[in-house]
């Protein structure tokens, strides 16, 4: 579990979650889209698999994009394609 922000912005579980999506679906990997964002009270869940450590990286950096994600609990995992 990560903390992101110290100032909190409230906004609803559905509008941080939709917020967070936006940020996936501007990034340029087909997979980090698919990621599951689950919002409560301003802690964030990604879960999902993703085929590279960047990739969760991205994941992790749409987060940060979001005001009032104040914590993150990441539990994407990175799986080889091998």
């Amino acid at each position: 579990m990560v903390s992101l922000a110290e100032d909190r912005i409230l906004l609803s579980d559905r509008d941080l979650e939709h917020q967070v999506r936006i940020q996936l679906l501007d990034r340029s990997s087909a997979v980090v889209r698919q990621v599951v964002v689950k919002a409560d009270s301003g802690t964030v869940t990604l879960r999902g698999t993703v085929t590279s450590f960047y990739q969760k990286q991205l994941c992790i950096q749409a987060c940060r994009c979001v005001p009032g994600v104040v914590t993150l609990v990441d539990e994407v995992e990175v799986a080889s394609i091998m």
